[in-house]
């Protein structure tokens, strides 16, 4: 942690004494669309933009990789519930949850 921090400080240092008025790309407001794709630890994240003429985005949708797999999680959940019916709330429960936390250890925790 002291290395990370040291290098941050670094890095921060080096940053601050840049000139940093080149460093931005030229551009002009236009309406348009986009589409991209990009890896992430639990799958692909895919993200689609519309931006009206004043650069406002006027329509977004983004597929997180969560919602890719939720109709196997479903299936896996539901295989698993009709193995083990007999099996006391609580611990029915956990097992739930350690299916789901196999899938995306975030969701449980998160929304999108």
């Amino acid at each position: 942690m002291i290395h990370l921090v040291e290098e941050v400080k670094i890095l921060a240092l080096r940053l601050l004494k840049m000139d940093m008025s080149n460093t931005l790309a030229k551009y002009e407001i236009k309406a348009g669309n986009g589409i991209g794709a990009l890896e992430v630890p639990r799958g692909t994240l895919y993200h689609y933009y519309e931006i009206d003429e004043k650069g406002f985005i006027t329509n977004v949708n983004i597929i997180t990789p969560t919602a890719q797999f939720l109709n196997n999680l479903e299936a896996d959940i539901t295989h698993w519930f009709n193995q083990n019916k007999a099996k006391n709330i609580e611990e029915q429960k956990q097992n739930i949850a350690m299916i789901t936390r196999a899938y995306d250890p975030c969701i449980t925790c998160a929304t999108h």
